[in-house]
Parts: structure tokens; C-alpha cells; sequence
């Protein structure tokens, strides 16, 4: 997740901003190059976004993004499942269930249950941190899980 304190000063002031842990993929200027650009080796914010359709750019690119997570709020499902269901990839459109697990116990209760596919992981959730949610969740899944 990217945290503002660690905001790189070559972002322009907005709500949408890369942080210092940036990699340099090409990710996010690849899917929104109206609002990413590279700046001293890393990306950053050039353009805040103004409209529906830049914004929505915006947010699929950070998705995307290797270093950042999905948020674990469970008032951004709605958001995230329009990022999945207007996404460019035809094999979304086929149809899914998004389910929002606000912890990481809930979501391997989840798993439990079985039928889950695929997981967008927060590695910050209020009973786990880092690396080690990411072995809970693979002691739980073995070597099957898609991330």
C-alpha cells in the first residue's frame, strides 16, 4: 500500500500520488499514461485525474501495480469491482463473485469454503502484516493460490 509518507515529491498535489517504493515496471504508465509519467527513475504523478474515465485509468494502474495492495476497506469493493468489470481483458467479462474480507482470518475462512479463484492481497490488515500474511495465506492454499 503506498503511504503518504513516502509520497516522492515529483507527484503533483492530488489524491493520487506513487511513493517512494516504486520499482520503475512501466505498469501504471502503460495503463494510464495520461496520469503517470517517469520521473528520476521512478513514476510519478504528472496529471491528477479530472474525469470518470482518467480516474478509472488511474485506479486500474494502481491495482496493477507490484508494490502497491488492494485497500482492505470494504467500502472500496464497489470500486474495485468496477475496475474489474470495465476492464480491457476480455476473460473478466465472463463473470465472478467479489467477496470483501476485512481481516485476514475472514478472508481464509473464505478459502476454507472453497471456490475462491483467485486473491488480491493487502499485506497490511488489521491481524496480519507484511511477508508473514502472505505465508498464512499460503500454509493455508499451498502452492495453488493465483495472487
Amino acid at each position: 500500500m503506498a503511504t503518504l509518507n513516502q509520497r516522492r515529491p515529483q507527484n503533483v498535489l492530488g489524491d493520487v500520488y506513487v511513493d517512494k517504493t516504486c520499482i520503475d515496471c512501466d505498469t501504471c504508465r502503460w495503463m494510464a499514461p495520461n496520469v503517470f509519467h517517469r520521473a528520476d527513475e521512478q513514476s510519478a504523478v504528472y496529471h491528477q485525474p479530472t474525469n470518470e474515465t482518467e480516474r478509472l485509468a488511474a485506479m486500474q494502474a494502481l491495482l496493477s501495480c507490484p508494490t502497491a495492495s488492494v485497500e482492505d476497506n470494504p467500502n472500496d469493493i464497489d470500486k474495485l469491482e468496477k475496475l474489474i468489470t470495465t476492464a480491457k481483458y476480455p476473460s473478466f467479462s465472463r463473470g465472478f463473485e467479489l467477496l470483501c474480507a476485512e481481516t485476514l482470518n475472514q478472508g481464509l475462512d473464505y478459502l476454507a469454503q472453497g471456490g475462491i479463484d483467485v486473491v488480491l492481497l493487502d499485506l497490511m490488515l488489521p491481524d496480519s502484516r507484511g511477508m508473514e500474511t502472505l505465508r498464512r495465506l499460503f500454509r493455508t492454499c499451498g502452492d495453488n493460490a493465483s495472487l
